[in-house]
């Protein structure tokens, strides 16, 4: 069976198939350690912390790189080499831990390894993330649930976690210009100029400019939004479902050859064209 290494940040717009989903509700005595150290881990686990504190260390690190106390969760990936432990909270005896298991395959069955950082997910003060996982643990233990359900439950709680991680990541470093990223990327058939996405981020269209080539990599926001539109217009032709005159149309491209040309300019080559049967 082939694997493939996908780092965590790529994980979350890949294509991906989800197996041998298993969950469980542990309590555990604090100090309990678990050590994947030397072979590292089967499959991935995704834990989410309820009561208790947990330090999670790597084959190199004699101060744990990942340390919180309940609420949180963490998604560690098949492979990963580490340590954790609960750590003793003063007041409680145990700690308890709702853990969710699971197998990640590409289209051709070969195992997907997420690699990097594990995602960690210090802050459900909201009990979002807690009723996900109580409600994929709640599918898995029904007698009359289904394969289908629970995979369904896995694919959702891992899109909220990765929307997390993503959310994150603009929070803290384009904080700024993220009310103009937010409304490119939900309605990427408009068009915006940039004077108004500045606007949206109160400020001046030079500044603007430069925060955003800095977000997208050094594309302007007409060349990000267009970006956008092809990627979404690839999998409508995917499904072929679509024809390229409705693509055109849907996404604001002005008309077929417009479409045309800006696919070319991303892709280096014309669309297939696909046709509704």
């Amino acid at each position: 069976m082939s694997e493939r290494k996908l780092p965590f940040t790529a994980l979350a717009k890949a294509s991906f198939n989800i197996c041998s989903v298993a969950a469980v509700t542990r309590r555990w005595d604090f100090e309990n350690r678990n050590n994947y150290l030397a072979e590292g881990r089967h499959e991935n686990i995704l834990s989410y912390t309820l009561h208790g504190a947990k330090n999670i260390y790597t084959p190199d690190s004699y101060e744990p790189f990942i340390s919180f106390a309940e609420p949180g969760a963490v998604f560690i990936g098949e492979g990963a080499r580490y340590l954790s432990e609960t750590v003793y909270k003063e007041g409680e005896e145990m700690g308890q831990t709702i853990c969710v298991r699971f197998r990640l395959t590409d289209e051709y069955g070969g195992i997907i390894k997420p690699t990097g950082t594990p995602l960690h997910f210090p802050d459900d003060k909201s009990g979002t993330l807690l009723h996900r996982f109580e409600q994929l643990f709640d599918c898995y233990i029904r007698a009359n649930s289904s394969p289908a359900e629970l995979k369904c439950l896995c694919y959702s709680l891992l899109c909220e976690l990765f929307r997390r991680t993503e959310a994150a990541t603009r929070a803290n470093e384009f904080r700024n210009i993220l009310p103009a990223i937010t409304a490119l990327e939900e309605n990427p058939a408009a068009d915006m100029p940039v004077s108004k996405l500045a606007k949206m981020c109160w400020l001046s269209e030079s500044h603007f400019r430069v925060r955003f080539k800095q977000y997208s990599g050094g594309l302007s926001p007409a060349d990000y939004r267009n970006k956008l539109r092809i990627d979404k217009a690839e999998e409508l032709l995917a499904s072929s479902l679509w024809t390229t005159d409705l693509i055109a149309e849907t996404l604001g491209f002005y008309d077929t050859s417009h479409f045309y040309k800006i696919y070319k300019k991303f892709k280096g080559t014309t669309p297939k064209a696909n046709f509704i049967r």
